[in-house]
């Protein structure tokens, strides 16, 4: 092909080029995305006054994390909403920071309600000394299965030389025994401990609350009134024996004074695993 052939050839492809060049192209279509400040904000609702609400087998989610899941090294904060029996919204948070290393040589004396220390696993069962049905005129001279076999509270107190001591009892009893003989009991065990490990530091908390419902069961006695008396009576017979006395009740109190449907297991009385971790929480930041 000669030089007029070959410029000839340039000049077709150049105008093709240039053709094809100036066909209009087809706008996609636009696509708004939100600003950060339009994103929803993602809360957990939790409704708890259906016949539905969980126990201890099947625990709250908060934000996302089982209840039996929550870890209790290091300060985590979890918040939940959720609708009381009359359908009004609660918000309630609360902080789970305490180290399970801290009570390793600590001992909890109690009846079932502490028996749940051990049977959630937030404690080892070295740590508790609680048996179903223990009450304080009982708890001396009751025989309770521990690690070490079955024993009674000062062969306990002796063999394990705690560091620290914490008896909560009063909750069984509370509907049919007098605070006065129940009180007399709590100092002769106080009294016991001391004998049996005299470097043991011993704290008491008070007993916790019942739900509205469990109060109002019982047609004869206003149970949270008389939970109320044994408690402010038990602070003063601790501070007569110059001892602790720790107050875990108003933490699990709602507005109108009952315990918290989100911490009561069905019965109104017994603890959900929640519960507990509040409890070291609280005695930990008490004592530290």
């Amino acid at each position: 092909m000669n030089f007029k052939a070959k410029a000839l050839t340039v000049l077709a492809l150049t105008a093709l080029l240039l053709t094809s060049c100036g066909s209009p192209v087809e706008s996609s279509p636009s696509v708004s995305v939100p600003s950060i400040d339009e994103l929803p904000e993602k809360t957990a609702e939790v409704n708890v006054h259906s016949a539905d609400a969980p126990s201890a087998e099947m625990d709250i989610d908060i934000n996302g994390t089982d209840d039996e899941n929550i870890v209790t090294a290091a300060s985590d904060t979890y918040d939940s909403s959720y609708y009381d029996e009359n359908g009004e919204k609660m918000d309630f948070s609360f902080t789970v920071d305490y180290d399970e290393e801290f009570f390793e040589d600590d001992l909890f004396i109690g009846d079932s309600i502490s028996t749940g220390y051990s049977g959630y696993g937030i404690l080892n069962e070295k740590n508790v000394f609680a048996k179903i049905g223990l009450n304080p005129l009982s708890a001396l001279d009751t025989e309770v299965t521990t690690v070490n076999g079955d024993m009674i509270l000062s062969d306990a107190v002796s063999l394990a030389a705690p560091k620290r001591a914490y008896v909560m009892l009063g909750s069984n009893g509370i509907d049919w025994l007098a605070c006065s003989n129940m009180l007399d009991a709590i100092s002769g065990i106080v009294d016991a401990i001391h004998d049996a490990s005299p470097e043991t530091q011993i704290i008491c908390l008070t007993i916790p609350p019942v739900t509205k419902e469990y109060d109002d069961a019982n047609e004869e006695l206003d149970v949270m009134d008389k939970i109320h008396d044994y408690n402010s009576r038990l602070a003063q017979l601790c501070d007569d024996k110059d001892i602790q006395c720790i107050d875990i009740t108003t933490m699990l109190e709602d507005n109108e004074g009952y315990f918290v449907d989100y911490y009561a297991e069905t019965d109104g009385m017994h603890f959900k695993p929640t519960a507990y971790k509040m409890i070291l929480t609280k005695i930990q930041y008490t004592l530290s």
